[in-house]
């Protein structure tokens, strides 16, 4: 199961990444539009987000085990797993060239998974109806990969949170599965 939520976090991770094309405009627009979906981020890449989608419903649909039989860790014990870890490791290094870091985040059982970009970008005007427009239109992944959280930890109050934040720390934009 360990690896099946990597698995689902980093096709969660190809989706997230094409909001990077419609975040930036201004000065810092040329280098911010250059977008991790762009990027070598994973394997899953060349997957057309119909695909990634259908892929990780798959890779959810009949777990190994139970979260029991593996140990349940609550939600700040997930982020400090070698999964985690290595997931991070992954969208980091893949980020690295567009100037974006990714990191999880808990308060409660709010688990926040974070693209901060690392110089301050100016925001195009609508780029908060086509972020959500994508993000509704890829809701059962993201909540696939709530319900791996949840099947990790035990926890059946998880709330999975995809924020972009900007180099000043200010919240672009935040959707909660």
């Amino acid at each position: 199961m360990k690896k099946k939520i990597v698995k689902v976090l980093l096709t969660a991770a190809v989706i997230t990444s094409m909001m990077f094309s419609v975040t930036a405009c201004g000065s810092k627009a040329d280098d911010a539009q250059n977008t991790a979906a762009d990027a070598p981020v994973s394997a899953a890449q060349d997957a057309t987000p119909e695909s990634t989608v259908a892929e990780a419903e798959e890779s959810t649909a009949a777990p190994e085990s139970t979260a029991a039989a593996e140990g349940q860790m609550s939600l700040d014990e997930w982020i400090e797993s070698d999964e985690c870890n290595q997931f991070l490791d992954m969208m980091n290094e893949g980020m690295a060239d567009q100037g974006v870091k990714v990191f999880f985040e808990v308060d409660g059982d709010v688990i926040s998974l974070v693209y901060q970009y690392d110089e301050q970008i100016e925001v195009a005007d609508n780029a908060e109806e086509a972020i959500s427009e994508l993000f509704s239109n890829n809701a059962s992944l993201f909540e696939s990969v709530r319900d791996e959280l949840i099947n990790e930890t035990g926890n059946e109050n998880t709330v999975l949170r995809i924020e972009y934040r900007n180099a000043d720390d200010s919240v672009i934009y935040s959707q909660d599965f």
